[in-house]
């Protein structure tokens, strides 16, 4: 299908992802979660260190205790609160064969108490890859969309502590 790309080849991609999730709390409450510089921000809720780079209101530095050594680089393309929010982010360095991805985070309100949360990635990865690595790369990518809206989801709905005890669950099972 891809055939064998040769090393060094241009990136592949963009690869459009896409996911959707219901959570039960208002539209008003989740944004704050995707907002890099609200200080509610659900990774800054769970310890991770987040900061303004320049002055610039739409320029970010995100380092994830999950993956200590990295730090990613993020840029606010878009943004209408309460709506949505879009960004685009970068690894550094480098993690697995991901170059680069464009995130979309729209909130449509279902009620006064819910709202739907849809996800679009658009994923860059660089190019050099067998068609089971590249396989492999979009996979992970695609779960990785997945369990973003589901930590957002369970954060939403009951708090950082419960998205903690999330990733404390998934940490035991990665080392069984």
């Amino acid at each position: 299908m891809f055939g064998t790309p040769t090393p060094g080849a241009d990136p592949l991609g963009p690869f459009e992802f896409a996911h959707t999730v219901d959570i039960g709390k208002p539209a008003g409450e989740v944004y704050p979660l995707l907002d890099w510089a609200d200080p509610r921000n659900a990774k800054r809720a769970l310890g991770n260190k987040i900061e303004h780079l320049d002055a610039s209101p739409t320029r970010f530095r995100l380092w994830l205790d999950l993956v200590p050594g990295h730090c990613f680089e993020i840029v606010v393309t878009d943004q209408m609160p309460g709506r949505h929010y879009a960004f685009r982010s970068e690894i550094v360095p480098p993690m697995g064969r991901l170059v680069s991805s464009h995130e979309t985070y729209r909130i449509e309100p279902l009620d006064e108490a819910s709202c739907r949360l849809r996800l679009s990635i658009s994923a860059t990865f660089a190019g050099g890859m067998s068609d089971q690595d590249f396989e492999m790369e979009t996979t992970l990518m695609s779960i990785a969309g997945q369990n973003a809206l589901a930590k957002l989801r369970v954060q939403a709905e009951q708090g950082p502590e419960a998205v903690h005890a999330l990733e404390t669950l998934q940490m035991d099972c990665d080392e069984d």
